[in-house]
C-alpha cells in the first residue's frame, strides 16, 4: 500500500471510530500528531478524500442556531 493510501486509511479509520466527533482541520492535525510543516500534506489528503466522496464537511450549529431551525 502506498504512503498516500496509508495516510487516507488512518484518517478514515479515525473518523469511523465510535468516539469520533467532527473536528476542524487543526484539531485533526493535533490528534494525528501532524507537524506544522506537514499540515499542507494533511490538507491535500483531506481534499482528496472529500473529492472522492469518502468524507464530508458539515456545519456545526450553536444552540441558538438550532433553535432557529425548529
Amino acid at each position: 500500500m502506498e504512503q498516500n493510501d496509508k495516510r487516507k486509511k488512518v484518517i478514515l479509520d479515525l473518523m469511523g471510530e465510535e468516539f469520533y466527533i467532527p473536528m476542524k482541520e487543526k484539531e485533526l492535525a493535533v490528534m494525528l500528531q501532524v507537524s506544522k510543516e506537514d499540515r499542507s500534506e494533511l490538507n491535500r489528503i483531506l481534499n482528496e478524500l472529500l473529492n472522492e466522496g469518502k468524507i464530508s464537511i458539515c456545519l456545526l450549529y450553536t444552540s441558538d442556531a438550532a433553535d432557529d431551525l425548529t
